[in-house]
């Protein structure tokens, strides 16, 4: 069969950064769709990828791109933000080729599987979970509904009823998984945000899968069918970088797992091997607070890593429990000088504007970020999302403007205490300034360009935080 893979089109920069510049980096390989892809490549399938973000594509390019293709069946991969964007695609398409099976899986259809079949007639199957185990199943079943049934995880429509299977159980072992296919992809329309070394000839990975921690109330891996974490094994991993560093000359990996530190024995013997292989390569990763030690953090920084993100969220230590973010503030400022002390940049991210959040502890998280000397910060609007914990303390102290927004740069909610849009967007804007605009920060980043490649990353950085500086009017300090 012929099989296209996509993502529905999406203005990453103005949506998520509030900005208009496309030189700015930040858009990541959409590796579930190449994990699929090397998957029905090996049974025998001829698979494209189109992914219209780096080259903000619309629903026609990608229909565009389906004429060229002429596929016998088409995927559609969504985020839950981005399923009003999914359905508009899934129109076109299914206009142009009505007899094309579309499918339609992601994040999204773990939360509610039969949504998408209830809501959309365009779709034809609903795929919840990770698939790698189950595609070539479903594509052998399309025509017979008893086939279908025995495929658990799935969501169809048989003789105008929707019928659901039994959720499926992700796969266990992740090493049988072939590695994605990047040459799908065209690694040249990628790159990193500011705050990491885009320059260098990078690619992205995948070393786990599920969340350690999965109670965050705010976060999607909290919903209870989503997968639980498991690992590949050490020398998986090291086999495929080892491939990228001698075809692709890579000089730099990006793990995008959701965490990274979720076994440190684990990571303890991905450094060693590391080292022991005499790998050389620089790396960063998203970890959890409470996940380190000053002895992991250093074998981290002789292993190459050299820019850890942590997702901090609050100053408040009553905020933090509200959001079942399971350490303490003095955790943070444990976790953040470590990394420093290993050699390693730390980028603290924090949410403002959240359920019961006062202006003055919204105001507390740039303080702290400020005390932390963090090497880079963000501060986002809390966003509400389907099905996650937090939503019913979200209706209960505030005003939820919008759920699943894919506007992530404007305030989707507003909380009691701080009466007004503008007053989120304030605090916001404040936080910004008074963390990038310092002085003494604006000469610690400066003493730090070596090159050319150096000054355009900190160029970049500097529009996409005066993106969102020009959000908001000036907020006193407290």
């Amino acid at each position: 069969m012929r099989v296209f893979l996509t993502v529905p089109s999406y203005d990453l920069l103005r949506k998520a950064y509030g900005i208009k510049k496309s030189t700015v980096g930040g858009f990541e390989p959409p590796l579930g769709l190449a994990y699929l892809a090397s998957v029905l490549r090996q049974a025998g399938h001829q698979v494209t990828i189109y992914d219209p973000l780096p080259t903000h594509g619309t629903d026609e390019a990608c229909l565009e791109e389906v004429r060229r293709f002429q596929p016998d069946v088409i995927g559609i991969s969504v985020i839950s933000c981005l399923y009003p964007q999914a359905k508009r695609l899934a129109g076109v398409l299914k206009a142009a080729y009505p007899s094309v099976p579309l499918l339609i899986g992601g994040p999204h259809c773990f939360h509610e599987p039969e949504g998408p079949i209830d809501d959309c007639e365009h779709f034809d199957i609903s795929v919840a979970g990770e698939a790698e185990d189950r595609i070539l199943a479903i594509l052998d079943s399309f025509s017979r509904p008893e086939a279908l049934s025995r495929i658990d995880g799935i969501c169809y429509r048989w003789d105008g009823k929707t019928i659901k299977t039994p959720p499926a159980k992700p796969p266990r072992n992740l090493d049988d998984i072939p590695f994605p296919a990047r040459d799908l992809l065209g690694r040249e329309a990628y790159s990193n945000l500011p705050y990491l070394r885009s320059h260098r000839k990078t690619a992205w990975m995948i070393a786990s899968r599920g969340c350690p921690w999965r109670k965050c109330t705010f976060c999607y891996q909290s919903r209870m069918e989503m997968p639980t974490y498991r690992c590949r094994s050490v020398e998986n991993v090291l086999d495929e970088i080892e491939q990228l560093i001698a075809r692709e000359g890579v000089e730099e990996i990006t793990f995008l797992d959701v965490c990274m530190v979720g076994n440190r024995g684990w990571v303890a013997k991905l450094c060693d091997e590391i080292v022991r292989r005499g790998l050389k390569f620089h790396w960063s990763c998203q970890t959890r607070i409470d996940s380190v030690t000053p002895e992991l953090l250093k074998r981290m920084a002789r292993a190459g890593c050299y820019n850890i993100y942590y997702g901090i969220e609050s100053a408040d230590q009553r905020l933090l429990d509200l959001m079942c973010k399971g350490f303490t503030i003095e955790q943070v400022r444990d976790a953040v000088r470590w990394t420093h002390e290993a050699g390693i940049e730390v980028v603290g991210s924090f949410i403002l504007g959240l359920p019961t959040e006062t202006p003055e502890e919204g105001r507390k998280a740039v303080q702290l970020a400020v005390e932390l000397d963090l090497d880079y910060a963000v501060f986002h609007y809390f966003h509400p999302e389907s099905g996650t914990k937090i939503m019913k303390d979200a209706y209960e102290h505030g005003q939820v403007l919008s759920v699943d927004d894919p506007d992530f740069a404007r305030v989707n909610y507003l909380p009691e205490a701080y009466g007004s849009v503008e007053k989120v967007e304030d605090v916001v804007s404040y936080s910004y300034r008074k963390f990038y605009l310092r002085p003494s920060y604006i000469a610690k980043r400066l003493s730090r360009i070596r090159n050319l490649p150096n000054l355009a990353r900190h160029v970049k950085g500097l529009a996409i935080a005066l993106g969102r500086l020009q959000r908001g009017s000036s907020v006193s300090s407290t």
